[in-house]
């Protein structure tokens, strides 16, 4: 049986759009836009995954909106890495 391991690719999304915008983000910019504080924020996009860990489906919602905005829609899929 197959076992697959998900993890999340939030900052490797933001590394590409401050490429593409030849600009960077502060935590608190990013908390700000997404709904959330700056230590949240910065928790989200840098801690590493973990079995019992999880970003609620409004989160994912406004992480779409926020990459939308900043001029680099990206899909659903490109916000996680998944391995066998």
């Amino acid at each position: 049986m197959k076992k697959y391991i998900v993890r999340p690719n939030f900052y490797g999304c933001l590394l590409k759009l401050q490429g593409l915008n030849h600009d960077s983000y502060s935590w608190a910019d990013i908390g700000r836009e997404i709904g959330m504080s700056r230590q949240a924020a910065r928790n989200l996009f840098m801690n590493e995954a973990t079995d019992d860990g999880f970003a609620k489906y409004g989160t994912l919602g406004e992480l779409l909106a926020f990459f939308e905005r900043e001029g680099m829609p990206v899909a659903i899929g490109d916000l996680f890495v998944v391995t066998e």
